[in-house]
C-alpha cells in the first residue's frame, strides 16, 4: 500500500490508533491476511505490518507504537530510528487513508470516558 501521505500530519505523539470496525485478520506465516467485511476486499500484510497489526490491538498512542516498533526491531542508531519512524508514519497514513484503522487523540478519549462515569 502507497498512499500520498496526507494524514501523516496528524499524528502526533498522542494520537491513539485502533483497528478499523469490520476489519478481521489472520495471520498466515510472518505474514497477516485483513479482510475488510464493510468494504468486501482482503489486504495481506508483510511481516512488519504484522507487527504493527499486533501493536495496534493495545490501542496505542503514536508514541508508543513507535517506541514498541523500534525496540521489537532492534533499530538502533539515529539513522536508522529517524528513517523506521518516518516509514512508520508512512504506513499508519496508508492505513488511516484505506480505512483500515482509526485515530483520535489522548485529550477527546479522555473526555469520552469521563462522560461514561457515572
Amino acid at each position: 500500500m502507497t498512499g500520498n501521505g496526507d494524514t501523516t500530519s496528524e499524528f502526533e505523539p498522542d494520537t491513539v490508533f485502533e483497528r478499523g470496525i469490520g476489519i478481521e485478520s489472520i495471520e498466515v506465516g510472518d505474514d497477516t491476511v485483513l479482510f475488510d467485511i464493510l468494504r468486501a476486499r482482503a489486504l495481506r500484510l508483510n511481516a512488519s505490518g504484522t507487527e504493527v497489526w499486533r501493536i495496534l490491538d493495545e490501542r496505542p498512542t503514536y508514541h508508543q507504537l513507535e517506541s514498541q516498533f523500534i525496540t521489537r526491531n532492534d533499530i538502533k542508531g539515529k539513522p536508522a530510528t529517524e528513517a523506521a519512524s518516518q516509514a512508520l508514519r508512512e504506513y499508519l497514513g496508508d492505513l488511516v487513508d484505506h480505512g483500515l484503522i482509526g485515530v483520535s487523540h489522548v485529550s477527546s478519549v479522555a473526555t469520552v470516558e469521563r462522560k461514561r462515569e457515572p
